[in-house]
């Protein structure tokens, strides 16, 4: 591998967020308008959904629909499995999306005619929600090496999140003058656009970012064709028992803090308060969800690729989970309204910037078919389940055991505590399954650095020639510095650009010494070599 050519400006901008290597540029761009226009779509069904559903039907269809979809999954998962027997990599995420094109046209033509499919349509959006983003996640993985993969999706789940902020206005917007049910079509046309993307962006990944394919030790091929992926492999066994304890937590969360918002505004009201409940809980909503996607965004632009980089996938996935630890203990010690959005905020904010983007890295060391079917089987089934053992839990404590709201935050102390040791496990098995892939070898000075010569009073600009320094891992970046000798900091007339590998300046002054300054390259591990550049003043003869 190589380092030096140029960057492209989107790419300079793609260094504020994480490290890229000149040419990722364009993957960067077509995976993120891929997951944009997914996460568009999804955001816009989200609300029709609610339309459709409180049409004609009770608020408390919404929850009897959990259980629905999640039974829906025990189907459809073997039959995902045959699938992917068939169809694999692009033409597996196309069919996928097909599949939902074809039955979204179902429902706009019988929405159109007046016929009642709030219900099947809330359950359509539920595994809509974890299936295809599933796949798109997989196909990323199977794109991406690991080294790569660590440093590029947490810009690309920021191109998700803004897509989802995209959706959620849109719909606000132009509801009044669509109507709901071409809403759907509105929808149908963003997934179509993402099929039209997923070939160029498989394809585009450059040949050094590139995946090296490990085999498909696990591939199907029983009745129970995800599921036994899943547990035929200890990682993603653990894997899925995160995923259940992710959102058994988060959704125990939500109730805690529904309930106490609850309590405090009919508080409020019932000693005659201006607005009504539903108006001051709607208002105070709206503000929770605005910080906390403000604080999501934050996370993910400043905090996420940083974390990587400084901690790596395996300690961060530690991050998530003492959050929660502490923040239920907190609740639970002093169960007061403030405390609970505190917490919920930010262990929501932690769970869709890093979390999201831990649980994508998790399976770019793993093999094809763990990477499409036991993907898939854990984001959708799985996940799903663990909303279900929360009613449940919910259910029993409230109604049998007598318990309140606050008393919810122990068990969720317990089952972060919980989450925490799982965690460990999992970046254990990270790390054993990833060094397989990865290798560090250090960075080498191919051959000596050409010397610089620059006249007193001059403007001059200097390109580092790009086979200078030479890294063969597969996903590497090298990142140069440049400096006096040991370190010093070099004159003010001598500036280097880190991105374009370029000197430029002024000298000013006599020129009577050679200038020696240290050229550091540095891998993603912290391996560097040096080179040295010799500055001196331009010959008269020359």
């Amino acid at each position: 591998m190589t380092e030096g050519r140029k960057y492209t400006p989107f790419e300079r901008l793609l260094t504020l967020i994480t490290t890229v290597r000149p040419g990722e540029g364009r993957t960067v761009a077509l995976f993120s308008a891929h997951v944009f226009l997914i996460l568009f779509a999804y955001y816009i069904f989200r609300s029709v959904r609610e339309g459709l559903l409180l049409e004609h039907g009770s608020a408390a269809k919404g929850s009897y629909a959990t259980a629905v979809i999640a039974g829906t999954l025990l189907v459809l998962v073997p039959i995902y499995s045959a699938v992917r027997r068939r169809f694999d990599g692009v033409r597996l995420v196309n069919a996928v999306i097909g599949f939902f094109l074809v039955t979204l046209l179902g429902f706009w033509v019988a929405a159109s005619r007046g016929i009642d499919v709030g219900f099947k349509f809330y359950v359509w959006v539920g595994i809509f929600n974890v299936f295809v983003l599933a796949q798109f996640w997989a196909l990323a993985a199977d794109s991406f090496n690991v080294k790569t993969g660590q440093r590029l999706f947490p810009a690309i789940m920021l191109a998700a999140q803004i897509g989802a902020l995209a959706g959620a206005e849109f719909t606000d917007a132009f509801t009044a003058s669509l109507g709901t049910n071409n809403l759907l079509l509105v929808g149908g046309g963003l997934l179509l656009l993402t099929g039209a993307l997923t070939g160029m962006m498989h394809r585009g990944v450059p040949a050094e970012s590139r995946r090296v394919d490990q085999g498909d030790a696990h591939k199907a091929s029983n009745f129970f064709g995800g599921f036994s992926v899943v547990f035929a492999s200890r990682y993603l066994t653990l894997i899925a028992v995160m995923i259940i304890l992710i959102n058994w937590i988060s959704s125990t969360g939500d109730f805690i803090h529904r309930d106490f918002v609850k309590g405090h505004f009919e508080a409020i009201a019932a000693v005659g308060g201006s607005l009504s409940t539903k108006d001051m809980i709607t208002a105070y909503m709206g503000k929770f969800f605005f910080w906390m996607v403000v604080l999501q965004l934050f996370l993910q632009v400043v905090v996420v690729g940083r974390l990587f980089r400084a901690i790596g996938v395996a300690a961060a996935l530690l991050v998530p989970a003492a959050f929660s630890l502490l923040g239920y203990g907190l609740v639970g010690f002093i169960p007061v309204l403030t405390v609970i959005r505190m917490v919920r905020m930010g262990e929501q904010s932690i769970e869709y910037s890093l979390t999201n983007t831990l649980r994508q890295a998790l399976f770019l060391p793993t093999t094809r078919s763990e990477t499409y079917e036991g993907k898939t089987t854990i984001e959708t089934f799985f996940w799903r389940f663990g909303d279900l053992l929360q009613a449940g839990v919910v259910f029993l404590g409230t109604s049998t055991l007598g318990m309140s709201a606050a008393s919810f935050a122990f068990v969720n102390m317990g089952l972060a505590a919980f989450w925490l040791a799982v965690a460990l496990a999992v970046g254990r098995e990270y790390k054993r399954l990833a060094a397989k892939n990865l290798t560090n070898s250090a960075p080498q000075l191919a051959r000596p650095i050409p010397h610089l010569e620059v006249w007193p009073g001059r403007r001059f600009e200097y390109y580092l020639p790009h086979d200078i320094f030479i890294d063969h891992d597969p996903g590497d970046v090298l990142k140069l510095s440049a400096t006096g000798v040991n370190g010093t900091q070099l004159p003010s007339w001598l500036r280097f650009d880190v991105h374009g590998h370029r000197f430029h300046g002024e000298p000013v002054g006599e020129l009577s010494e050679e200038l020696i300054v240290e050229i550091v390259a540095t891998d993603n591990d912290g391996v560097s070599v040096t080179g040295v550049l010799v500055v001196r003043r331009a010959s008269l003869d020359g």
